[in-house]
């Protein structure tokens, strides 16, 4: 026969259990010699007595019940803390974090004693309300999506370099910090997130077919797609292997291509920079004597400038970040003439070349820092003022998918001023990303126009690509998006390319009644009841890209990450901004 060895853990368990029945014999023993003691005495005699007994040991010492043996009370803290899980999500907060906060506050408004503990809150009761409430997301929207019609698609990807995972050595999974490509999807319109996907690498084959594949694992219904907006890159918009044609190809169907015009706009900043200031150096620095010197320009003291003459739209209606209401301030004090003291000590915004915001930014604070600034310095400062930031703070006030041929023909025509070298720069860079140039997305600007007659010649050029679409075979691929060559010179929008003579009806329209369509003839604002929530740029995609970035730095796993996204949006739709109480919305369920 053997003896086995020492179970310490059952040992220790059924130590701490005789210790706990010790301590209630002698408790019971002490309380019914009090009793029967009291035998004697008054009704009112004997409360007071119990009253001052109760917890009283044989040896004079007070002897406290055990939590989960006193009346009305629990051991577990169960009221739901929902809200304090999607706040913590929100503001990315720790469970140890979240915890003390809270039971700090209802320790403040007398919840939490030092007698009854039982409403502590912490970090494993707050890990489990984020779990639950992060799935009760992810089910909500798995019920919303399935066998919904989802027209347009906006999606944008993003290297993250700190995604934390669980990777499998052994027997064990032990937590990694490893480098993912995370593609952020978006619905449109309405610039909801819709989901992420992670692909093997950022190809276009890998893209699109992560992108179909997260549509079928949601159950929508994939003919229901009519729209997809990306940025510009050639992975995305190649006319024959891009992301986009190859979900025009693997569904069988053409769809409405927009290109992100505030990506469109930074690039003839960027080459115009390069071609005056030299080439790039990093991720974040330039070579050339400009650039060197815009990493600590805000340090530097304002000094007399020249004004030049900027017109930017009126913004009142419109919510700018930080960075671009310093664009917006910077351009109206430069013309001006005169700088706030304010102003001078604001933050331009980091340096970085996926950021050309910023690097605007920048350019412009070091000219109005620059006593006699050379050629090159006003060259890039003009462009800026008579281009770019015009044409940002526009697109942004008209949006609108109809709007897009429009701001790329007021582009090419504020381009003009410029010498024929800097043009030729700027003029090579339009014609390649020129996306809003082709007849399909022309047609729509002209459905909205104010002009009557360019109103009438789009519904019949649409009326006439729908016959003669219904009258031909059905083809086993749908047309090529090629960006057509663009005049230069001509005198209005619809004139800058050269129409093709089997003209495509605009994908967005697929559905419509041929009614609508000519009813825009009478009515310009009709387009924009029918399709005009599309917008023409792919901001409320780079919003969920930061977001998927910073939850792939604070929950593990592709789940916890979707649930960790919908929880923080839900948080900021519910409550938008918190200033004061009246700010104040719980998330109610």
């Amino acid at each position: 026969m053997v003896i086995g060895g020492i179970d310490l853990n059952t040992s220790k368990t059924l130590k701490k259990r005789a210790i706990r029945e010790d301590k209630l014999a002698k408790y019971y023993s002490s309380h019914a010699s009090s009793s029967s003691a009291s035998s004697s005495l008054t009704v009112s005699e004997q409360v007071e007595q119990e009253d001052n007994t109760d917890n009283i040991k044989p040896d004079g010492n007070v002897f406290e019940l055990p939590r989960w043996q006193r009346e009305g009370s629990s051991q577990q803290m169960r009221i739901s803390l929902k809200n304090v899980a999607a706040v913590s999500d929100r503001y990315g907060l720790s469970n140890r974090e979240t915890a003390a906060i809270s039971s700090a506050v209802l320790k403040d408004v007398g919840l939490v004693t030092d007698e009854d503990t039982s409403k502590v809150v912490d970090k494993c009761k707050i890990q489990r309300e984020r779990s639950k409430f992060r799935a009760e997301q992810q089910e909500n929207a798995a019920t919303q999506y399935s066998g919904m019609e989802v027209q347009g698609l906006y999606f944008d990807g993003r290297i993250d370099k700190n995604t934390i995972c669980q990777v499998k050595e052994g027997s064990k999974y032990y937590r990694r910090v490893v480098k993912e490509d995370h593609i952020s999807i978006v619905q449109e319109p309405g610039g909801k997130y819709f989901g992420h996907v992670t692909t093997p690498s950022g190809s276009a084959d890998d893209v699109s077919s992560a992108v179909l594949s997260h549509l079928e694992h949601s159950n929508v219904d994939m003919k229901s797609v009519k729209v997809i907006g990306t940025d510009g890159t050639s992975t995305n918009t190649g006319h024959i292997g891009g992301a986009i044609r190859l979900i025009e190809t693997k569904l069988q169907q053409p769809v409405q291509w927009l290109i992100c015009l505030l990506h469109f706009n930074e690039l003839p900043l960027r080459h115009l920079v390069q071609h005056v200031d030299g080439p790039t150096s990093g991720p974040a620095g330039f070579k050339g004597p400009i650039g060197s010197s815009l990493d600590n320009c805000e340090q530097l003291p304002v000094k007399k400038f020249k004004m030049v003459t900027v017109n930017l739209p009126d913004l009142s209606f419109v919510e700018l970040s930080k960075d671009q209401k310093y664009l917006y301030d910077i351009c109206q004090a430069i013309g001006a003439g005169n700088c706030p003291e304010d102003l001078a000590r604001r933050d331009p915004g980091p340096l970085s070349h996926s950021r050309w915001l910023t690097c605007a930014n920048r350019i412009l604070r070091l000219y109005i820092s620059t006593y006699r600034p050379n050629t090159k310095l006003q060259t890039l400062v003009t462009f800026i003022l008579k281009v770019y930031a015009p044409m940002w703070f526009a697109i942004k006030a008209n949006p609108s998918c109809i709007d897009g041929t429009l701001h790329l023909w007021n582009y090419i025509v504020k381009s003009r001023y410029l010498p024929s070298k800097q043009r030729d720069v700027v003029d090579t860079v339009i014609q390649t990303n020129a996306f809003f140039a082709h007849h399909e997305n022309i047609l729509l600007t002209m459905l909205g126009d104010e002009q009557k007659c360019l109103r009438e010649l789009a519904v019949r050029r649409v009326t006439n690509a729908r016959a003669r679409a219904l009258g031909a075979a059905i083809s086993d691929s749908p047309r090529q998006f090629i960006v057509p060559k663009i005049n230069f010179q001509a005198k209005q929008y619809c004139d800058i390319i050269d129409w093709p003579e089997a003209v495509t009806e605009p994908p967005i329209l697929r559905g419509l009644p041929t009614a609508d369509i000519e009813a825009c003839v009478e009515d310009a604002a009709k387009i924009r009841e029918l399709v005009g929530l599309f917008p023409n740029h792919t901001q409320a995609v780079e919003r969920c890209v930061k977001l998927v970035t910073m939850a792939s730095e604070r929950v593990c796993g592709p789940e916890a990450r979707d649930g960790f996204i919908r929880a923080t949006l839900l948080s900021r739709e519910t409550m938008p901004f918190f200033g004061s109480k009246k700010d104040f919305k719980g998330i109610d369920l």
